[in-house]
């Protein structure tokens, strides 16, 4: 039936809000957690890291269940992943609290690979471009929702173990909705589930330039998007000598805000036929001079609409960047977008990971943001120009092995 692809849209949607608003509740009540298990900062750092391992896992996991179960299972494995925070009312451990969190990263990564090429089976390429750039936001939302109203309702259920489960419990009645309205899909006829085709189509991916060319063009990008938060605040209070009223602490999240706009900014320019690496260059262009502006700006207004500018620069790719396999790729099937997108969200957790070890080393080593910031300006730099010259040479042209060797 024709509404069950809206239905499945929706869930795709709502799922990853759920989700994003689950992680920044966890972040919200980071203070009452640490009191109610009594461990300090150093052991509550390894819910820190264990979302950056859960990422990494995840996107690699979704390729290799995929490959084995297909798509609806996967997915489904990834919702009741993240479901099983239905248990954390029932422990008083802490390490298997972050147990519990590491399982609701992976299915969340796991969730957030399969979006492009479950969109991709439904949609037509102009409707799945627009839908590619929405569903970049749904944590964003979530994230939001929940910073706002995480305290009142703790105060409301009664405390943050009830609340966390509660989003354990939605998730759980969306991979029941999953099982009844997505409907698995025999590939065509060229397109055999046998494992020679399975191979030919991870080959595919790993041997494709638009794959690794999307990885190059998204390094600097996803970075960015991760200092903010992590690094602005002590920035600015004990670098930057900005008073504990200014309006530039409110820069990471006018930079969600950002987010949010450049999404629907993405779909715009999409529908105005721009090539994509002439887009990519230019907003990159854009990016780097905000992103300065957000580091080191006059004033505090010049930070704020440094902030907001990053962010929606970054999400006007969303359109482009996340329809690239299904556009350059040669006949791609679901399962081959799914590879692609799983290698493209492992790979760039990975540099992601690295990169922000390196900003933070280079923090320690100098008592100073100063070279940390120009690293990440440096990345948004070089990375665009790079990806330019790993796309393939014209939007016509995509370097993709048709047959397994």
């Amino acid at each position: 039936m024709k509404w069950e692809k809206y239905i499945v849209e929706f869930l795709l949607f709502t799922v990853y809000l759920v989700f994003g608003a689950s992680w920044a509740t966890t972040g919200a009540v980071g203070t009452q957690i640490m009191q109610d298990f009594g461990v300090g900062v150093a052991e509550s750092a390894m819910m820190t890291n264990a979302i950056l391992w859960a990422k990494i896992l995840g996107a690699l996991s979704i390729a290799v269940v995929t490959y084995k179960l297909g798509i609806k299972k996967s997915y489904f494995l990834a919702l009741v992943l993240v479901g099983t925070a239905i248990f954390i009312p029932f422990t008083d451990d802490f390490y298997v609290l972050i147990l519990i969190r590491f399982l609701n990263g992976l299915g969340g990564a796991m969730c957030l690979v399969s979006m492009v090429p479950v969109v991709s089976h439904y949609f037509d390429a102009k409707t799945a471009s627009k839908l590619n750039s929405i569903n970049g936001i749904p944590n964003v939302i979530g994230s939001a929702i929940a910073l706002m109203f995480a305290i009142p309702l703790m105060n409301y259920i009664g405390g943050w173990k009830p609340l966390l489960a509660a989003y354990g419990w939605i998730t759980l009645a969306f991979a029941a909705a999953w099982l009844i309205f997505f409907k698995d899909f025999q590939q065509a006829s060229n397109k055999s589930d046998s494992d020679n085709d399975k191979h030919s189509e991870v080959k595919t991916v790993l041997r494709s330039r638009v794959v690794w060319g999307m990885v190059t063009q998204y390094i600097g990008g996803l970075l960015m998007l991760l200092v903010p938060f992590t690094y602005l605040p002590t920035y600015y209070s004990q670098y930057a000598n900005l008073s504990a009223d200014s309006i530039a602490f409110f820069a990471p999240s006018v930079n969600q805000f950002g987010i949010i706009a450049g999404a629907f900014l993405s779909i715009w320019l999409k529908g105005k036929n721009i090539p994509y690496k002439k887009l990519f260059a230019s907003t990159s262009v854009l990016m780097v001079i905000f992103v300065y502006a957000m580091f080191f700006g006059a004033n505090e207004y010049i930070i704020v609409m440094g902030a907001f500018g990053s962010g929606m620069m970054l999400s006007s790719w969303f359109s482009f960047i996340f329809s690239l396999p299904r556009e350059l790729i040669k006949n791609p099937s679901t399962n081959t977008i799914m590879y692609a997108m799983s290698t493209f969200w492992l790979s760039s957790y990975i540099l992601a990971t690295i990169n922000t070890q390196i900003v933070g080393y280079l923090v320690d080593l100098t008592s100073s943001f100063t070279s940390a910031f120009y690293y990440v300006l440096m990345l948004l730099v070089v990375c665009p120009i790079l990806a330019q010259f790993v796309f393939p040479a014209s939007k016509n042209h995509s370097l993709v092995v048709s047959n397994a060797v």
